[in-house]
């Protein structure tokens, strides 16, 4: 990529944090008025699902605006081998899950893990697989693995790093 493609990149945001709002209220306001077409349960359904992902988006820019400050606040200082905030594919949560299984978490690190697993059981080693490894499944079904196999989420996260280190650009 060159330089002028960074270079827009500041004024894309600007322009995104204008038309963002304004189309996301016009949108909201036209599902919400449209829910009669649907039928109520569906329209909840619907309801749920769009601010799920609408939440995880903002999860996702987050992790981007906010990487150098969560590397400070979240991991240990002498960690050498840490997963990198940052990555725009990436949730907090599924970065926070591979620093908990690397062991370069801090107490405020941690202290989010367990707090986000009392709302969601297990939810950053879930966010880990599906948003790293590229694999899903449930608490449950990884529970049960982990009972057989201690060491899947290590392994999983080093095949994974294993085989982004043969990306070539």
């Amino acid at each position: 990529m060159n330089k002028s493609f960074y270079k827009m990149g500041f004024f894309l945001f600007l322009l995104a944090l204008v038309l963002v709002p304004i189309l996301s209220f016009l949108g909201i306001f036209y599902f919400v008025f449209s829910f009669t077409k649907q039928g109520v349960l569906n329209f909840l359904a619907q309801v749920n699902r769009m601010f799920y992902f609408m939440a995880h988006s903002l999860d996702r820019f987050a992790n981007i605006a906010c990487q150098k400050a969560l590397h400070d606040l979240m991991l240990l200082n002498n960690s050498k081998d840490f997963h990198n905030f940052g990555n725009g594919d990436e949730t907090v949560s599924a970065v926070l899950g591979a620093n908990l299984v690397k062991a370069c978490l801090n107490n405020t690190g941690l202290w989010w893990v367990r707090f986000l697993d009392k709302i969601d059981s297990m939810h950053c080693q879930l966010a880990m697989l599906s948003e790293i490894c590229k694999i899903k499944m449930n608490a449950k079904q990884l529970k049960a693995i982990l009972k057989e196999n201690p060491n899947f989420l290590i392994d999983c996260l080093e095949r994974n790093e294993q085989a982004s280190d043969l990306k070539t650009y």
